[in-house]
């Protein structure tokens, strides 16, 4: 699932508001609209300015999210038709591969396996 960072609270409300049109926020029943999501944005901005490390996180689906450490998410407003569930980290864990010829595991992104030499 790509995820999209973005410095500030406006930028990433400007592009979930192209993926979603009602948020809720993450631990109660509040449900915000593009409008009143973007001017709690810009107040937002206005006191709060994240550190270095820091971004706020856009999902496929519109979740919008806040890392401070570039790694952990905390989601922040959940589109209402969300269905499934929102990664906890930007990073998604690497998927192990095998090698479909001999089942070992694969260790880079190459194209051939390097214990039986056959195409990946």
């Amino acid at each position: 699932m790509p995820l999209m960072l973005y410095p500030n609270l406006v930028d990433a409300v400007t592009y979930a508001t192209t993926l979603c049109e009602r948020w809720e926020f993450y631990n109660d029943r509040s449900f915000y609209d593009p409008l009143y999501l973007m001017d709690l944005a810009k107040a937002n901005d206005q006191e709060f300015i994240l550190d270095e490390d820091g971004s706020y996180v856009v999902s496929e689906e519109g979740a919008i999210g806040q890392s401070d450490d570039g790694e952990e998410i905390q989601w922040l407003f959940i589109p209402v038709t969300l269905q499934g569930t929102l990664p906890n980290t930007i990073h998604e864990p690497e998927v192990k591969r095998f090698c479909t010829h001999c089942g070992a595991d694969v260790l880079s992104p190459g194209k051939f396996c390097g214990q039986c030499g056959g195409a990946l």
